[in-house]
């Protein structure tokens, strides 16, 4: 029972911001400019059954590179165990997934978690404009604790971020609203529940021209038609997916068409950072923290966790998160400093 416990680090509530320029001054990126004073912000979206005390692991190690990251709890019935202001609880909705044990309701069922996601992502998006506004004024809430981000917030830094459920809620929030994000960040993204203008934007005809592979909507194919709009697209931001070995394998989340894309250079904006990667002997749960909060004989016995340490598991996925994040920065400077 070696992993039958957590981590602990001294904290303070309700601590004032302790802003990247206090943190070093030598860095390369020292010298650019009032930007650098500033938070950049990310928000993250749980995945199916999850919340947001579920991703303590991933979304803490963001905040301790200097981000301010806000992490949802979504009110769809994807999560579990949410209490509401009124000390009330929102049930998990049991009904969607029981179109998943028969094969004949499996697209109905596709299709439930697509509304689902569509629901979602305009939570996510209203996250997103409530977290930029206290940029621009403060609310009374933070207000009686002595805390304000006015004028801290570097909107030009802003990531979009979840996982599985949350990684289709993230892309799809940033195909609708591109003006507000800067780089999508997608652990084991379930790309299959995206919505048909966000799977269209990701994976469109004229990207797959020369390649081996196909897609024509993914199940039950595309419930609406396409509307041809041209731009903006999620091609135009800076996007990081990066999958657990077992999504891999069994090529859910679209795996292979968004490497193949990767490859031929296809993914995000020209020239940009854009990744794909995987970790090895990684299973789809290990994003979250449920593995290292689980005895190990029981996590492997329900095959949620895979050969590795959990710990060093969610280490690794959390450091090739932030280097991604710092390559995004560095090359976003560099272009700064050209023009």
């Amino acid at each position: 029972l070696d992993q039958w416990k957590l981590s602990t680090i001294k904290a303070k509530r309700h601590a004032m911001p302790f802003l990247p320029s206090e943190i070093s001054e030598s860095d390369e990126n020292a010298d650019h400019g009032e930007s650098k004073s500033k938070l950049p912000i990310a928000i993250y979206s749980h995945g199916l059954t999850g919340s947001a005390e579920m991703y303590s692991y991933q979304t803490t190690s963001l905040a301790s590179k200097g981000t301010l990251i806000m992490s949802i709890v979504h009110s769809d019935g994807s999560a579990v165990g949410v209490k509401r202001k009124n000390n009330g609880f929102l049930e998990y909705d049991q009904s969607i997934g029981k179109l998943a044990r028969k094969k004949e309701t499996y697209p109905e069922y596709v299709r439930a978690r697509r509304r689902q996601t569509d629901y979602r992502s305009n939570e996510f998006t209203a996250a997103a404009q409530a977290l930029l506004e206290l940029n621009e004024r403060n609310i009374e809430e933070l207000d009686k604790l002595g805390i304000s981000f006015v004028g801290k917030l570097n909107v030009s830094d802003f990531m979009a971020a979840g996982h599985s459920f949350g990684g289709a809620t993230a892309l799809t929030a940033v195909n609708r609203r591109p003006d507000l994000f800067t780089s999508c960040i997608l652990h084991d993204p379930a790309i299959d529940w995206c919505p048909d203008d966000c799977r269209r934007s990701l994976l469109p005809k004229d990207r797959l021209e020369d390649s081996d592979l196909e897609y024509n909507g993914g199940t039950a194919g595309y419930e609406s038609e396409d509307n041809k709009k041209e731009s903006p697209s999620v091609h135009d931001l800076d996007m990081f997916f990066l999958y657990s070995n077992e999504w891999k394998d069994r090529n859910w989340g679209e795996y292979r068409l968004i490497h193949d894309l990767f490859k031929r250079g296809q993914l995000g904006r020209l020239n940009g950072p854009t990744d794909v990667a995987f970790i090895y002997n990684a299973n789809h749960s290990e994003f979250s923290d449920s593995c290292m909060k689980l005895p190990l004989w029981l996590s492997r016995l329900v095959k949620v966790t895979g050969p590795r340490n959990p710990h060093e598991t969610a280490e690794e996925i959390a450091n090739r998160t932030v280097t991604f994040i710092e390559d995004v920065r560095r090359k976003r400077f560099s272009r700064t400093k050209l023009q």
